[in-house]
């Protein structure tokens, strides 16, 4: 299933996150865009829809970053500054998509992680013009 949605400003980023938190909820998800596109923003809206007590900061430096809630964990890749498929492995990634929980990975297109995955969803974010947001959303 394959939806669409257009965001004017950074609020209307709760809403599009209200309306699929349920879909997203416990399943893997491959966030793809440009640099600054909102990728780590598109978390944080989660987290706070989920539990709002955590402030959710981009994991590039730390690679991950966990979030427990009252359910499952939410777990946040950033695969940036990953140089090899190796070097992930070294992470201890491909264990973690194994666990229970939300999981969300930026630039999860520089290793095709897909092709590692049965069910998964991807969020395509394109910029547009005066801070809108197109968000492509695709559930495989």
């Amino acid at each position: 299933m394959s939806y669409t949605e257009t965001t004017n400003d950074i609020n209307e980023l709760s809403e599009i996150v209200e309306k699929y938190k349920d879909k997203l909820l416990d399943n893997i998800i491959l966030l793809n865009g440009e640099l600054g596109a909102g990728k780590t923003t598109f978390v944080k809206k989660f987290a706070e829809a989920v539990c709002s007590n955590y402030t959710v900061s981009s994991p590039t430096f730390t690679i991950m970053q966990k979030y427990e809630t009252t359910a499952n964990p939410i777990y946040h890749f950033d695969l940036y500054r990953i140089e090899s498929i190796d070097e992930l492995e070294m992470t201890g990634f491909f264990e973690y998509i194994e666990y229970p929980g939300t999981i969300f990975i930026e630039w999860a297109e520089k290793f095709d992680i897909g092709s590692f995955l049965d069910n998964f969803i991807t969020i395509n974010i394109k910029q547009m013009e005066n801070g809108k947001r197109k968000y492509f959303i695709e559930i495989f």
